[in-house]
């Protein structure tokens, strides 16, 4: 052709070869900084839009879309989804980050949702793909294709899911848990999905240890230091301590004479000035007195060169109070037997000249006030 014709029609020729090619004789090919498009003559003002191909493109895009819903719908229907369900406790509620720890245990269940994850990889590449295609292809088009991809589902998805059976599957209605307001969002058709929901399990000083068994909705049982009340846990009051303050400023050394255990081991003895009150009204912790808790001694393993305990004493919320100083006194003593005698004999100091008339002593070595912090010199 480049022969035939004439020098001045070779390029005009070319032009409306490639518009012939590209724009179907509908109008004339125009190529500007990389991009080119057709200019339509009056009698096809679409021909920059090719419908049959755009039509073909959106029906590719909701293939994928169904193909990746059915391997979701798959997965939740699968033997180890439902066996991963049946395994979760029903006796207290769970939050995502309980059912996320059972998730992470079950390996029948991460294989299942690996075979999940690598199909959804190829169905949303695929889908992607189809989507740039629609973009380049309506470029130029009166109106732009409705386009929306499947949207990614990871884990958290899954571990909400799992949640929203737990508590909004009544009546064979599946709704979405919210566990920001403990509640259920059900749909508008039947607005009655939501289940039972279990009490709070945990370990904060009001929540519940366990859950009612004839009402799961209510704690059942609550932790030390707390009582149950109407289906909740409420913190205890500590009874009255007047029986154990010292006003008796006459008294020297009141601490050996207010101690009220009776052993012949030394004892520690917790002495309490209260905040912001004089020392006047300081007073011994009344250590296994009525309704206070009583020492726990556990034997260390320390050889036959000493008798070494870890003594500890758990107030709970119960006894809880501000105070300014705490201290911590070592007492040996033996309370008489005559029945008319209310005298308590104390061996201490240590007599240094008769060694044999001494029961031993003992030494603090370590002291740890669990939620405050204080120096301590042994």
């Amino acid at each position: 052709m480049q022969d035939v014709l004439p020098e001045f029609l070779r390029g005009r020729f070319v032009e409306a070869a490639l518009s012939y090619v590209a724009c179907n004789s509908e109008g004339e090919l125009l190529c500007r900084n990389n991009d080119c498009w057709c200019r339509c003559s009056p009698r096809f003002p679409e021909c920059n839009c090719p419908f049959a191909d755009i039509k073909v493109m959106e029906e590719n895009l909701e293939k994928s879309k169904d193909a990746w819903g059915s391997f979701n719908q798959e997965f939740m229907e699968s033997d180890e989804f439902k066996a991963f369900l049946k395994r979760l406790p029903t006796d207290r509620f769970l939050n995502v980050s309980m059912i996320a720890k059972f998730w992470s245990a079950d390996l029948s269940l991460q294989k299942r949702y690996a075979q999940l994850e690598s199909s959804a990889v190829l169905v949303l590449g695929k889908a992607q793909k189809i989507v740039r295609k629609l973009f380049t292809l309506s470029k130029r088009c009166p109106k732009q294709p409705r386009i929306s991809l499947p949207r990614e589902r990871p884990v958290g998805f899954w571990l909400n899911r799992a949640q929203s059976l737990l508590y909004c599957n009544e009546h064979g209605v599946l709704g979405s848990f919210s566990e920001e307001v403990k509640t259920c969002i059900c749909p508008s058709e039947q607005p009655t999905c939501q289940g039972v929901i279990p009490c709070i399990v945990g370990t904060a000083s009001t929540s519940c240890s366990s859950c009612a068994t004839d009402n799961a909705t209510r704690c059942g049982s609550c932790h030390h230091g707390n009582l149950l009340h109407l289906g909740s846990c409420r913190p205890s009051i500590a009874a009255s301590l007047d029986h154990y303050l010292n006003l008796d400023l006459d008294m020297p050394d009141t601490e050996i004479c207010l101690t009220k255990n009776s052993t012949l081991e030394p004892v520690p003895a917790i002495y309490v000035n209260p905040f912001g009150g004089s020392h006047s009204e300081s007073w011994f912790m009344p250590v296994n007195q009525p309704d206070f808790p009583d020492w726990e001694r556990t034997r260390l393993d320390t050889g036959a060169t000493a008798q070494c305990y870890n003594w500890t004493l758990s107030l709970g919320n119960k006894w809880k109070s501000f105070f300014e100083t705490v201290h911590i006194y070592l007492r040996s003593r033996i309370v008489t037997d005559d029945p008319t005698v209310n005298e308590t004999l104390f061996y201490e100091p240590l007599d240094l000249d008769d060694q044999t008339s001494n029961l031993g002593y003992m030494k603090i070595n370590t002291l740890k006030v669990f939620g405050y912090s204080m120096h301590f010199d042994p």
